[in-house]
């Protein structure tokens, strides 16, 4: 087997073995880049290419298999982590000029043809185990060099997948990101989805962030069309759990099954643990997970009951609120309890007068005005939910003065 070592040095020691070449790369803060630059350096074509990280090595490979490979790209089955499942992987692909790397962090295969479109098959009995996860200091090293050439990027390339993704995983570890963070993420995801249709649903990790931020929405979304995601419905009843206290029993009842018969689309990777659960201890598991985020306990508003009932006590805007959109909705969070709330078109109206203050029977006559063909009753009880929602997690607060 050849094999074709790229670095971005030039003092590498010299290599006996005559199927080793050594070609030198140059570094521009870019992974796409360096890649091509190396395919670019190997002459042949109509050939092969199986691609391996520095942390990464070749568990087991089938001799005579490559003879009768036909399609331009096909997956290979990785571990990223001891104790998970294996995932998929776009890693190998023929030599020519319709394939090639794109992104500048996390990046990826795509075609030029109309092959681009078509799922990748899998190469039966190609493992390769990936290390560079098993230490949590060199993870959080590596996750800081992402950083570093994401902030990098300039113009179109600032909202790529992989940049985006990059930035929120690093402020994910340590403690700094937020829900619109991982929205930003999952919107990228999306119009990658049109170039590389063969990597799986990228949405998947930013939907099951949102959803351990109270933001179930994409998690729903992403499920639905990728309904054996396991890690993706698991996240979607911790956040669930965490948000109400409960979670759907279908849906833990059709992760049980999917476990027990072995059935889950292998493009993404969970604990093998899960496997060993029943359902008793899958529930177990979720309310533990629910347990441990920091805006799961809600705080017991005593007075919230006896405010919204005073038809004229007013209420404002409380601490620092960011804002970002999400299809017809807008999603606020809160940065003083990290809490987050999706507001559909009604609820806007009524997040936009709360500006300059608002109080419940003003808010009535606002709704009503606005939806004049909504049935009075059924503004008043929204209103009623409305501010109950907003004080529950700490948007708004109230006061008697008016300014």
């Amino acid at each position: 087997m050849k094999v074709h070592l790229g670095v971005t040095v030039d003092d590498t020691p010299p290599f006996s073995d005559q199927n080793l070449t050594v070609y030198t790369v140059p570094w521009t803060n870019h992974f796409a880049n360096a890649r091509n630059n190396l395919l670019g350096q190997i002459v042949s074509k109509n050939r092969y290419v199986l691609w391996l990280d520095s942390d990464e090595f070749l568990f087991s490979f089938p001799t005579g298999q490559h003879k009768s490979l036909k399609d331009p790209i096909y997956g290979v089955q990785i571990v990223v982590q001891d104790g998970q499942t294996t995932s998929v992987r776009s890693s190998c692909h023929r030599r020519s000029d319709e394939v090639s790397f794109s992104g500048r962090i996390h990046e990826r295969l795509h075609l030029s043809s109309a092959h681009a479109e078509a799922r990748v098959s899998v190469l039966s009995g190609v493992v390769i185990f990936h290390s560079g996860y098993e230490d949590a200091d060199h993870t959080h090293a590596k996750e800081l060099r992402n950083l570093k050439i994401a902030e990098t990027a300039i113009g179109e390339d600032s909202d790529d997948w992989g940049v985006v993704v990059s930035k929120a995983r690093y402020y994910t570890s340590i403690g700094k990101a937020t829900a619109l963070d991982w929205i930003k993420v999952y919107k990228a995801a999306e119009k990658s989805a049109t170039k590389f249709p063969n990597a799986g649903d990228r949405r998947w990790e930013s939907a099951a962030a949102l959803a351990h931020c109270g933001f179930l929405k994409p998690a729903e979304i992403v499920a639905a069309s990728e309904p054996l995601n396991i890690p993706l419905h698991m996240s979607l009843l911790v956040g669930s759990f965490a948000l109400s206290g409960a979670y759907c029993l279908d849906r833990i009842a059709f992760v049980a099954r999917c476990l027990e018969n072995r059935i889950w689309d292998d493009r993404y990777a969970f604990p093998l643990a899960w496997l060993q659960f029943s359902d008793a201890e899958l529930a177990d598991y979720v309310i533990e997970q629910a347990e441990e985020l920091p805006w799961a306990k809600v705080s017991d508003h005593k007075k919230q009951k006896d405010e919204i009932m005073d038809q004229n006590t007013v209420f404002f805007r409380a601490g620092e609120i960011l804002s970002e959109t999400f299809e017809d909705d807008l999603v606020l969070l809160s940065r003083d309890t990290n809490r987050v709330l999706t507001l559909n078109e009604t609820a806007q109206v009524f997040w936009d007068a709360l500006e300059f203050g608002l109080s419940k029977a003003e808010a009535c006559d606002l709704m009503k005005e606005a939806f004049e063909n909504q049935p009075p009753s059924k503004i008043e009880a929204e209103i009623e939910a409305l501010f109950a929602a907003f004080l529950e997690h700490g948007f708004i607060r109230n006061t008697s003065d008016r300014v």
